[in-house]
C-alpha cells in the first residue's frame, strides 16, 4: 500500500465499511449524534451539575463502546481520556472544559476522516545528533 506523506502527516486510504450495516461496523451516524449531544452538554455545563455530567458520562462510555468497531484505537483512547476528565470535574469540582472541547474537537475530526475514508497518522520526527 502506498503512503503519500505531506509534512510531518502521513495519510493511509482507508475504505470504510457502509455505515452500521455489517455486524461489528462502526455507525458513524450515531456518533455524530453523540457528539453533538456532547457539545451541547459541554457548552451548558454548570459545575455540581449531576445530571449533567451522568449525560457526558454516558455519552463518552458509549462512544468508547462504538468506537472499538473502528479501526483506530485513538478514537477510543480519546474517549475514555474524555470520560476520566469529566470523573475528575465532577471529583474535584473542576469548572474548565476546555480539555474536553479540545477532545470533542478530536474526535469529530477521527470520526470526519473515517466516514471519508481517510485515516491521518502522525509520524515521529526523528533527530540524529552525530558527535
Amino acid at each position: 500500500m502506498a503512503y503519500e506523506c505531506t509534512g510531518s502527516l502521513m495519510e493511509r486510504p482507508l475504505v470504510p465499511p457502509a455505515s452500521g450495516t455489517e455486524p461489528g461496523s462502526p455507525d458513524f451516524e450515531k456518533m455524530d449524534q453523540r457528539l453533538g449531544d456532547l457539545s451541547t452538554l459541554v457548552g451548558v455545563f454548570c459545575p455540581g451539575e449531576i445530571p449533567d455530567i451522568d449525560a457526558m458520562l454516558n455519552n463518552f462510555d458509549a462512544l468508547a463502546e462504538e468506537a472499538k468497531n473502528c479501526s483506530l484505537d485513538l478514537l477510543a483512547s480519546t474517549a475514555r481520556a474524555c470520560m476520566a476528565y469529566v470523573k475528575h470535574m465532577s471529583r474535584d469540582k473542576i469548572r474548565d472544559t476546555a480539555p474536553i472541547e479540545a477532545g470533542l474537537t478530536l474526535l469529530k475530526a477521527l470520526v470526519s476522516h473515517l466516514k471519508k475514508g481517510r485515516i491521518l497518522f502522525l509520524t515521529p520526527l526523528i533527530s540524529w545528533n552525530c558527535f
